[in-house]
């Protein structure tokens, strides 16, 4: 939501409007999305509990979209893999460049393009989706943390 992103990065309204511009591009059918998110992220509530639960209601939503998995890793799941850092792997690129990792850090954007590297991030990624559930138990555990934070 606009309010979520403007909360959670600080940003001018023209940032904000940029990057809800981009998340457009979830509605592409042509292209495909996949979110893995621990069940203890969804809690964190960088605003109002209404903006929290506005946001949680937009993920769960998105969640629907037949181009777009949204996998939750529950609270008290064994896990296949620690998530040292979040990271976004980019398989299918313009022009057929090659599959890249991007990692962002406080101070940086770290981008990884050697193959042997992204390689390791696809690994890390199959591991942590054997302790994530999707679908409807993923949308479950959305409503179930939203109804939860509501009542806060």
């Amino acid at each position: 939501t606009e309010i979520y992103t403007l909360s959670l990065h600080d940003a001018l309204p023209i940032s904000a409007a940029v990057r809800l511009e981009r998340q457009q591009i979830l509605h592409d059918e042509t292209r495909e999305f996949e979110f893995l998110l621990t069940e203890a992220v969804l809690c964190w509530r960088p605003g109002p509990v209404a903006m929290l639960t506005a946001q949680l209601d937009r993920i769960a939503t998105l969640a629907t979209l037949s181009n777009v998995a949204v996998r939750i890793i529950p609270q008290g799941t064994k896990l296949h893999a620690i998530p040292w850092c979040g990271f976004n792997i980019y398989e299918t690129r313009q022009h057929a460049q090659q599959p890249v990792v991007t990692i962002e850090i406080p101070h940086a954007r770290l981008l990884v393009a050697d193959e042997a590297d992204v390689a390791i991030y696809r690994d890390q990624l199959a591991l942590l989706r054997r302790s994530a559930v999707s679908g409807k138990d993923a949308v479950d555990i959305i409503q179930t943390t939203a109804s939860r934070v509501a009542s806060i």
